[in-house]
C-alpha cells in the first residue's frame, strides 16, 4: 500500500501523536507500515514522520509520530487510535 511513502515532515509547533518508539530507524519505519496496514481506517492518508530522540541512559530512539495539526486534532486522533486497539500519546 501507500505505506511505504516516505514520511512527510510536520510543520515546526505542530501536534501529533506517538505511535510508537524503536531503536533503529529501519525498525521504527517497519513498524509505521504495519501500524498504518492494521489501522488504516485511523491513521490512512495521515502526513507521518519519524524523529530521532536521545535519551539519556537509553540511547537513541526514533519516534513514529502522525502529524495533525492542533492539540485539539491530536488528542481526537489519539483517542480515535486508542478506541481501534492502539495505543498513543499527544506530542508537539
Amino acid at each position: 500500500p501507500a505505506a511505504a511513502a516516505p514520511a512527510t515532515a510536520a510543520p515546526a509547533g505542530s501536534y501529533g501523536i506517538q505511535i510508537a518508539s524503536l531503536p533503529s530507524e529501519a525498525d521504527a519505519q517497519k513498524s509505521y507500515r504495519n501500524l498504518s496496514s492494521k489501522f488504516g481506517n485511523v491513521l490512512g492518508g495521515k502526513p507521518w514522520e519519524i524523529r530521532q530522540a536521545d535519551i539519556p541512559g537509553k540511547g537513541t530512539f526514533y519516534r513514529v509520530r502522525v502529524v495533525a495539526g492542533s492539540k485539539d486534532a491530536a488528542v481526537a486522533l489519539c483517542e480515535q487510535y486508542r478506541s481501534a486497539g492502539g495505543s498513543c500519546l499527544v506530542s508537539r
